[in-house]
Formats: C-alpha cells, sequence, structure tokens
C-alpha cells in the first residue's frame, strides 16, 4: 500500500498510526502535493522506463485501485480549488493509466 498526504499534520498523525499499528514495512507514507506522487508511470507498454522513488511499478493494469479523497470547502484553506483539481488530473493521467480511481466526497 502507498500513500501521499499533503498537509504535514495529517501526514504525521498517518505516520503515527502506521507505526502504531505495526504496518510500516506494508505501508508506504510520502507528502507533498499529488502532482508530484510517483507510482511508477503510466501504462506498461510505455517504452521508456519510469524511474521512480518507490523502485518498482506500482500500477498493474486491471489490479489497482487509487484511492483519493481531496480537499473540499474549508479544507482547502487557501489552495485554489482549481490548482488542487487541477494537479489530481495530472496525477492521474500521468501516473495511474490502467488503474480504477475512487474519489471519495
Amino acid at each position: 500500500i502507498v500513500a501521499n498526504e499533503r498537509h504535514p499534520n495529517a501526514f504525521s498523525l498517518a505516520q503515527s498510526s502506521v507505526n502504531m499499528a505495526g504496518l510500516g514495512s506494508i505501508i508506504k507514507l510520502s507528502q507533498g502535493d499529488c502532482i508530484d506522487f510517483d507510482l511508477g508511470g503510466g501504462s506498461q507498454d510505455d517504452e521508456e522506463e519510469t524511474t521512480t522513488s518507490l523502485s518498482q511499478r506500482v500500477v498493474i493494469p486491471g489490479r489497482t485501485i487509487v484511492g483519493t479523497n481531496p480537499p473540499w470547502g474549508k479544507r482547502l484553506d487557501d489552495m485554489d480549488v482549481e490548482d488542487s483539481w487541477a494537479s489530481l488530473k495530472t496525477f492521474l493521467q500521468r501516473e495511474c493509466n490502467d488503474a480504477e480511481a475512487w474519489i471519495l466526497s
């Protein structure tokens, strides 16, 4: 399981929860904007292999579900709504080819 969180406080809470549950070897967390989150790139048919911090392709066609809980309303703070959705769109198009995406609201 790989996960990304943009907000530092939420990331710290998630990291603490993973560690307390003893799941650090199963769940890999990173912090930052989703536009910078690298799952190994799109389609397996890409001619040029993508180098990632995860060291291998994460998206497996037909077997990968990408879940997201994007910011809404007050959770956006000073972040522009259009920028937030543009980042998510770019991430899904670039990194999640052949995956199923679930967007929570």
